[in-house]
């Protein structure tokens, strides 16, 4: 009977333990499976303008933090085409630029409070998620160069974990790879 020692997503750390464990006699055998999360969203899409009369308080008021930054995406590509990591450290450093360095100083390596920083870096995380999703939507071109202009009067999309009146649930989905190490009793 086989029995699931350990999994993990680090394929390489399971071989140099399969390893060892053969070394001793024992039967082991490495699998790859799939693993998902499931998440369920609510998103309600439309020009700032709309959304910024939306009825529901926490859409408005999303609304008016996007009116915020778009201002800051408009100063920032007022000077032409920036590289990608140009783009995003301006934007990031004028955004929340405490977050921003706490998320730089992680990064580099340097460790103070880890659990502020890791949710600073989730954060952040999830703001370029937006701003990514938001440049795509105004059809921006984003490669090593950001290339494209804001609209007068811009597409916006708000995320909310509860539902949103006149918005869609949506629904997502990872996969990814998980291995299992196995010991034959």
């Amino acid at each position: 009977m086989w029995l699931k020692l350990v999994a993990s997503e680090d394929r390489e750390k399971l071989i140099g333990i399969a390893s060892q464990l053969r070394q001793l006699g024992a039967k082991v055998e490495l699998r790859e499976v799939v693993e998902w999360e499931k998440e369920e969203r609510f998103v309600i899409s439309g020009k700032l303008s709309e959304l910024k009369k939306h009825k529901g308080r926490e859409v408005s008021e999303r609304a008016l933090e996007w009116e915020r930054r778009i201002e800051i995406l408009r100063e920032i590509l007022s000077k032409g085409e920036l590289s990608y990591e140009e783009f995003i450290e301006k934007f990031l450093s004028k955004e929340d630029s405490r977050r921003y360095e706490s998320f730089k100083k992680l990064l580099n390596g340097e460790f103070e409070d880890l659990a502020d920083q890791t949710e600073d870096m989730l954060k952040v995380k999830l703001l370029l998620d937006e701003l990514e999703y938001f440049l795509h939507q105004n059809r921006f071109e984003i490669g090593e160069i950001i290339r494209g202009e804001l609209p007068e009067d811009p597409e916006i999309s708000i995320f909310s974990d509860t539902p949103i009146e006149g918005g869609k649930k949506i629904v997502l989905i990872d996969y990814f790879p998980v291995f299992e190490l196995l010991v034959d009793t």
